[in-house]
C-alpha cells in the first residue's frame, strides 16, 4: 500500500543537508526523487530514523535557496557501494518558500506528464 501523500518526480535541484546548525552543509547530494512532502537522496553516512535534518534546496530559478527542517523517515544501503538511500519527510518550511517550492513541483510534474505536443504522456 502506497503511503506517500504526493507523487514523486525526478528533479535537477541541488540539495544539501546538515545534522545540526553548527555543522557545515553536506552536498550537493545525489537526489533520487522529490515530492511536495519529502525526498529521497544518497548519503555517504547512515542517518538515524527520526533524526532532524536541515535541508537546503537550490531551485533553478536562481533565487535564494529554500532552507527548512525535515525528519529522516528511513535510511538503507544503496545499490551504489558505500552509499545509503535516505528518505526524509519535510517538516517546517516558511510559507513563501512552501509556495515557491509547490509552484516548482507542479511545473515539474506537468513537464514530465506532457509530451512535446502538450499531450499526456502515459508511458
Amino acid at each position: 500500500m502506497e503511503r506517500r501523500k504526493s507523487d514523486r518526480f525526478v528533479s535537477n535541484v541541488r540539495v544539501f543537508y546538515k545534522i545540526d546548525l553548527k555543522s557545515p552543509w553536506i552536498g550537493p547530494v545525489r537526489l533520487e526523487d522529490i515530492s511536495g512532502h519529502g525526498m529521497k537522496f544518497a548519503t555517504s553516512q547512515i542517518l538515524r530514523k527520526d533524526a532532524l535534518l536541515n535541508i537546503k534546496i537550490e531551485l533553478p530559478d536562481g533565487k535564494n535557496p529554500i532552507i527548512f527542517s525535515s525528519v529522516v523517515a528511513w535510511c538503507q544501503p544503496s545499490l551504489t557501494p558505500s552509499f545509503y538511500s535516505t528518505g526524509v519527510k519535510f517538516s517546517k518550511m516558511q510559507i513563501d518558500d512552501r509556495r515557491r517550492f509547490v509552484k516548482y513541483a507542479c511545473a515539474s510534474l506537468l513537464d514530465q506528464a506532457l509530451d512535446n505536443d502538450g499531450e499526456l504522456n502515459l508511458k
